[in-house]
């Protein structure tokens, strides 16, 4: 129900070339632990030289803004990010948490 929710809003904010490969939540938190209580991870492809990275940019904007996340949590932070040179295209291999 709730869940449903965030999913489908999370879904609509997607740009056309991020994909997500793996959605972790961690239902249970210590008193004090200081680590995300879901996980995004993903990856965009850059094609060509005049792609950028403002697409996971707005993506992340775009969550911060969205209701169902923002009613829920406080902070949206990148853990990690590394681009891979494939071909003639970038990867960049990402991975946000979502604070409360």
């Amino acid at each position: 129900s709730v869940w449903y929710a965030r999913l489908i809003d999370l879904a609509r904010r997607l740009p056309e070339n991020v994909i997500l490969t793996e959605i972790s939540f961690r239902p249970v938190l210590e008193e004090g632990e200081n680590k995300p209580e879901v996980t995004i991870n993903g990856n965009m492809v850059m094609r060509g030289k005049t792609d950028d990275i403002t697409p996971l940019d707005n993506l992340r904007i775009s969550l911060l803004e969205s209701i169902p996340m923002a009613f829920r949590y406080s902070r949206l932070q990148v853990e990690s990010n590394s681009f891979l040179e494939e071909k003639s295209n970038t990867k960049i291999v990402f991975s946000l948490g979502f604070y409360r």
